[in-house]
């Protein structure tokens, strides 16, 4: 009886515990000077994402199974371009998917870049990533300067921002 009512006890802690109550998307940017490209990775829990995309009935396979796909990987552009877009002026600065990594822990990066651009000054992030479906979603990012690094937060009632290059 003892044995039960501990069960009892614990097994809704448990459920819990399984559950998380917020939610991250990080993000990294850098203007590559060589290349005369903005590069920028995303980080996200894989199952959070492919849960979105599923909610949205975005006809995708597991994330995993998407790499060497192009039609899959189009469509995740776009769904990360959605969700992630940078402007300069009236001009939106496309980035292309180049790749991800599937990692063993559930996180997944996608790495991206734009075309050939000169350096801006300043551009425009918006950074609402899984805002939409997540309505705890916080996202951030690190930008990444000749002389260190600046770090942004993205919230629900934030989600853009200006930053000097």
């Amino acid at each position: 009886m003892t044995k039960f009512f501990i069960i009892f006890l614990f097994l809704p802690l448990s459920i819990n515990v399984l559950a998380h109550d917020f939610y991250f998307s990080f993000a990294e940017l850098q203007y590559n000077q060589k290349e005369q490209k903005i590069e920028v990775s995303i980080s996200v829990t894989g199952h959070d994402f492919e849960k979105y995309l599923t909610e949205k009935e975005v006809g995708l396979p597991q994330l995993e199974d998407c790499k060497g796909q192009p039609m899959d990987m189009i469509i995740l552009e776009d769904e990360i371009n959605n969700g992630f877009q940078l402007s300069q002026g009236d001009d939106k600065i496309q980035l292309h998917l180049l790749g991800m990594n599937v990692k063993d822990d559930g996180e997944v990066v996608f790495f991206l870049s734009s075309s050939t651009l000169e350096k801006p000054k300043e551009i425009e992030v918006r950074f609402d990533l899984l805002m939409n479906f997540y309505i705890k979603q916080q996202n951030k990012l690190t930008l990444f300067k000749p002389n260190g690094k600046e770090y942004f937060s993205f919230l629900s009632t934030r989600p853009k921002r200006t930053i000097k290059l």
